[in-house]
């Protein structure tokens, strides 16, 4: 797990939860995209700040002076989403008088948000059994729309195979391309990888060989193009390289206009 914090000042509106006495716990959620695709990483930022006189204290469970930090997520329909992992998301942590942190979780390390729909997250801090809980923030979890899709085999390994697909999304006012790959008969998901923004003039190239590297090649501005390379074995898929290219395959001249680097999933057990 991968979880930071730092002090702000937050501009978003916070929800005031009294939380014992005189104490104030102003508490908000807010996801870092509002659409993920199925099984990509979905991080989820958790801004507290202690209005009391008292310091407060969160550590894995919730008992006389020590509060724990968790999320209640629900299904569209009011289920409510379940655990994949025992502990604390944001470990053992106080938070001084007057002070604000951001924490930052990786929601999927945590809770089982793969199927497709609609969740409700919110944070809650759990005190003497009680629930104090955020405004929720709304996460959609989909497909993506799929542009080519090829099946290769894993080389060393006769039975398996994986299903390298690549699909695209629009978030934040660009569309993004994103290879996902998926393995048979396991039906583990070794990997969703953002490329980078995508422009849809000319048709993205993927190619896997006998070996298990993986090349896959598209257009992201009027002039730029992305060449990223993966290598696939048998202990997963895992990102190599990304290069940004003129369309003659010299090295683009810019490199402000290079796409973020590729975000790989960790695998779940599917």
């Amino acid at each position: 797990m991968r979880t930071t914090w730092l002090r702000c000042a937050a501009t978003a509106a916070l929800a005031a939860i009294p939380l014992v006495g005189s104490a104030q716990i102003r508490l908000a959620v807010r996801t870092e995209h509002q659409v993920y695709l199925q099984y990509e990483t979905a991080h989820a930022f958790v801004t507290i700040y202690n209005d009391g006189e008292n310091v407060l204290s969160i550590c894995d469970g919730a008992t006389g002076a020590c509060s724990r930090l968790e999320f209640l997520i629900e299904k569209r329909g009011g289920d409510t989403v379940r655990r994949v992992q025992d502990g604390s998301p944001v470990g053992r942590l106080q938070i001084l008088p007057g002070e604000q942190r951001e924490l930052v979780v990786d929601l999927t390390q945590w809770y089982d948000v793969r199927e497709m729909g609609r969740y409700l997250v919110r944070a809650a801090l759990v005190v003497d059994g009680e629930y104090l809980l955020s405004e929720h923030s709304m996460l959609d979890v989909v497909r993506g729309l799929e542009i080519l899709s090829v099946t290769r085999g894993v080389l060393g390994y006769a039975a398996m195979q994986r299903t390298y697909s690549l699909r695209y999304w629009r978030r934040d006012r660009h569309e993004f391309l994103f290879l996902t790959v998926d393995e048979n008969p396991s039906e583990l998901n070794q990997g969703v990888f953002q490329l980078g923004r995508l422009i849809r003039v000319a048709q993205p190239r993927l190619s896997v060989d006998a070996r298990g590297n993986v090349e896959v090649y598209h257009q992201s501005s009027s002039k730029s193009f992305v060449r990223t390379t993966l290598r696939s074995d048998g202990d997963g898929v895992r990102f190599i390289d990304q290069r940004i290219e003129l369309e003659s395959g010299e090295p683009f001249p810019n490199v402000t206009e290079a796409p973020e680097r590729p975000l790989r999933d960790p695998s779940l057990p599917r």
